[in-house]
């Protein structure tokens, strides 16, 4: 299944400057490749040998697939070929799944609600936000202002601690380095 999911670009890219592709047989491949006129495709370890070899010994089949890959591709992948592909495929997507657009002042009205929508659920968000930092500052200052039943520090002072007590473990062993 992995390899169905590929494109058929290095057939393409190598076509573009005269090089014969043999391929495994996958669908892109399938639709892309002429075989034994414009590439090869091999489905098994004797085909791709097979194939390989006879590119590799006949210069004048090398050549031949080489030249008529190069053409096929151009005159299938160009942007002037492809575009109009491409313009096909688009219309009858819209045929198939498109309505009607919507008039210009309905498009801005739709446009300018979402908008405000957005903004208002933004506005919400950040209320909410500064609410709950403005609830953790309080507590905060209330930590510090008061020190438990018991005395425990408040929570700069167990930074300042804390810090103490590492810097003098790096002393320590800076000077067991020594």
């Amino acid at each position: 299944a992995f390899c169905q999911a590929k494109s058929e670009i290095k057939y393409v890219e190598a076509a573009l400057v005269g090089v014969p592709t043999v391929a495994s047989a996958t669908d892109a491949f399938v639709h892309a490749i002429r075989p034994g006129e414009t590439g090869f495709l091999a489905a098994t370890a004797d085909e791709w040998r097979d194939h390989l070899t006879a590119l590799v010994e006949d210069g004048a089949l090398r050549a031949r697939i080489g030249a008529a890959a190069r053409r096929a591709v151009y005159a299938a992948y160009l942007p002037e070929v492809a575009a109009g592909s491409l313009a096909a495929t688009l219309g009858a997507i819209v045929a198939r799944f498109g309505h009607a657009p919507a008039p210009g002042d309905e498009v801005a009205t739709l446009v300018a609600g979402q908008l405000v929508r957005r903004w208002q659920e933004q506005a919400a968000a950040t209320a909410q936000a500064e609410r709950q930092a403005d609830e953790l500052r309080r507590a905060l200052a209330q930590r510090e202002s008061q020190r438990g039943a018991n005395g425990a520090p408040g929570v700069a002072e167990t930074r300042a601690a804390q810090v103490e007590l590492l810097r003098e473990i790096v002393e320590r062993l800076q000077g067991s380095r020594s």
